[in-house]
Formats: C-alpha cells, structure tokens, sequence
C-alpha cells in the first residue's frame, strides 16, 4: 500500500506540475524535477539522458533500501 501510494503521490505531483503553471519558486523547481511525464517523454522518443537514467535508478535504490529497512526491522521483532 505504501508503494502504491507513494506511486499515485508521484503521479499526481508531475499532473499538477503540467496544469498549474501559476506555481513559482522553488515549489516549481521540485515539481518539474520529480514530474514522471517529463522523464518518460524523453525515453519515448529515443532519448537516453544521463539525467534521466540516475533519476530512475536513484528511485530504485532508495525503494530498495527502504525495503531492506522493513524486512529487517521485521525480523528482529
């Protein structure tokens, strides 16, 4: 659940950072960088952007070693 909504919380925070272009600051700053849309529209058109790829697998290896903090809290209980 907690995946799922971490994963719904990031959709919804790339949609708003497409529709709601009165947000300015550094509010505008962490929505463009952590919009998916904007991403993944590089990879649907053939573009492997360095940025893009340490992006995903930041991700990655962040939900990784959140995992092995759950199993290993869970063990020790």
């Amino acid at each position: 659940m907690v995946s799922f909504t971490l994963g719904i919380t990031l959709f919804l925070l790339s949609y708003l950072s497409g529709h709601l272009p009165a947000i300015t600051g550094w509010q505008a700053a962490v929505f463009s960088h952590v919009a998916l849309f904007d991403h993944m529209n590089d990879f649907a058109r053939g573009l492997v952007d360095t940025r893009h790829v340490v992006f995903y697998v930041s991700l990655t290896f962040l939900f990784l070693f959140l995992t092995l903090r759950v199993v290993e809290a869970r063990r020790w209980k």
